[in-house]
């Protein structure tokens, strides 16, 4: 595909480090959010969801790993691996060149640099074709047919937002048929920034908001949701409390779609229509599904910073039939939390010290207090989890913006299944307060019947008791379900 030019490592393969690959992937998402649009005004849908998805399936850590198939390229045929790093690097420049070009400018020179990139095109193809030729390289920079992308449609739609300043637009994939497009003619990349501006934009915690949540998520509502709704209702007859999935691109990743209130007088909003889940990727998702055929029960491990700052009824309600192991960050060592994990199938982090790094969840570091060795979200990328089934993270700013620093997705990545999380700063009563209500519902049947997969519905629930009980807006909107 063409827009591979934007993932093009920039550095020796030996030299390619994290901080290369964010924005590698930055520019490839980009990138195939516009050819996806070109895709969607020549009538293929089919094609605008797989380059999507094999943009947006790939995420830091998935790049980590491509390297390594490099190192395989090159080990295999360094010659091949060369002239695709160099047809690569020309097809970039001539990108830059032909962005930078005005429609004022278009003349003979314009007309040539066509030609020139359709020549560098074929020239890629054709170096694609013969590495695909050598064993072990066949599905090389191929992209997942739909057929198989929509096996993670099997519970319910996925919907796809993708906004470029050519259209916007919600696609939405089902477990069969071809996918449909939602036309989302509001959602110019100008208005998605309007609403992403105070309070969206907060680092931290949000204050009193005055009222303004509520106008933002209405605007939400108008924007985007409202359409998508509409067609899952009225076409799909889509029963009320399904699941439905949010697979958003670029900047949208940083609303809070699963909140959208209507503004019309005795109109549900989309909490009373729908069970809202997210989803980095499609292939996110078929990940989750297949580890899902087998699952192990709960043991829960709850990970804290000190045991007297936080008790197991703060987390879970008296009387709940739940196995717990608590580990305290003071007296615990990271290889000890590391085992911890192995050995639990849920995981319920709670600390308000987390050093959530700038750019990437891979740096960060769950644990500073550990002096010698703290416990970083890389040491969970690193080690094998063969039980991992759902995370909650009460670690505060967690899940704002794109999958390059929202650890929801990282932990998704590193094999749980299910992952709670809060969108910006929460206070103690609030996470405390979700936290009992959530668990109530998981294990509402028992012990044996508690399930993750329960997870999405358990976070409904409990926002709707925290709603009847006359709980802010402001503070359930902060939590949101990813994976199954």
């Amino acid at each position: 595909m063409w827009w591979f030019e934007a993932i093009r490592p920039k550095e020796p393969l030996p030299y390619l480090t994290e901080e290369h690959l964010r924005p590698i992937l930055r520019r490839a998402k980009d990138l195939a959010s516009m050819f996806a649009a070109f895709a969607l005004n020549a009538g293929d849908p089919r094609k605008a969801v797989e380059v999507i998805e094999h943009a947006h399936g790939i995420s830091v850590v998935q790049l980590a790993q491509y390297r390594t198939t490099l190192d395989k390229l090159h080990a295999s045929s360094p010659e091949l691996l060369s002239e695709l790093l160099d047809l690569s690097s020309q097809l970039q420049q001539a990108n830059s060149e032909e962005r930078g070009d005005s429609a004022e400018c278009i003349d003979v020179s314009w007309w040539d640099s066509v030609g020139s990139h359709l020549d560098l095109s074929k020239r890629w193809n054709d170096v694609l074709a013969r590495i695909r030729n050598l064993p072990g390289f066949e599905a090389f920079l191929k992209p997942t047919p739909l057929e198989t992308l929509q096996h993670a449609a099997a519970q319910g739609p996925v919907i796809i937002i993708n906004v470029t300043h050519l259209r916007s637009d919600a696609i939405i994939i089902l477990k069969s048929g071809e996918p449909a497009v939602i036309a989302l003619p509001k959602a110019t990349p100008d208005a998605i920034k309007g609403l992403l501006e105070t309070p969206m934009e907060g680092t931290a915690t949000w204050p009193a908001l005055n009222g303004s949540l509520r106008t933002k998520l209405q605007n939400i509502w108008t924007v985007i949701v409202a359409p998508i709704v509409y067609y899952l209702e009225r076409t799909l007859r889509l029963p009320h409390r399904s699941r439905i999935w949010w697979n958003p691109t670029t900047a949208v990743c940083s609303l809070p779609l699963h909140a959208a209130q209507t503004s019309i007088p005795h109109e549900l909003s989309l909490p009373d229509r729908f069970v809202s889940s997210y989803t980095p990727s499609l292939s996110s998702l078929l990940r989750s599904d297949m580890l899902a055929m087998g699952t192990f029960g709960p043991d829960l491990l709850l990970v804290a910073e000190a045991a007297n700052s936080i008790g197991v009824t703060d987390i879970i309600p008296p009387g709940l039939p739940a196995r717990i192991t608590v580990m305290e960050d003071a007296n615990s060592t990271r290889d000890a939390m590391l085992a911890g994990l192995k050995d639990s199938t849920w995981v319920h982090f709670t600390n308000d010290n987390c050093c959530l790094a700038k750019d990437s969840f891979i740096s960060t570091i769950l644990f500073p207090s550990q002096r010698t060795k703290p416990l970083t979200f890389l040491d969970i990328v690193h080690n094998d989890l063969p039980k991992a089934e759902m995370a909650f993270l009460s670690v505060g700013h967690s899940a704002y913006g794109d999958d390059a620093n929202n650890l929801a997705v990282g932990m998704l990545h590193s094999g749980f299944r299910s992952v709670i999380e809060s969108m910006w700063g929460i206070s103690d009563e609030d996470k405390f307060v979700v936290a009992r209500a959530f668990y109530k519902h998981m294990y509402r049947n028992g012990l044996e019947a508690a399930d993750y997969r329960d997870a999405a519905m358990a976070l409904s629930m409990a926002t709707k008791d925290l709603i009847r009980k006359g709980v802010p807006l402001e503070r359930w909107v902060n939590f949101v379900h990813y994976g199954m």
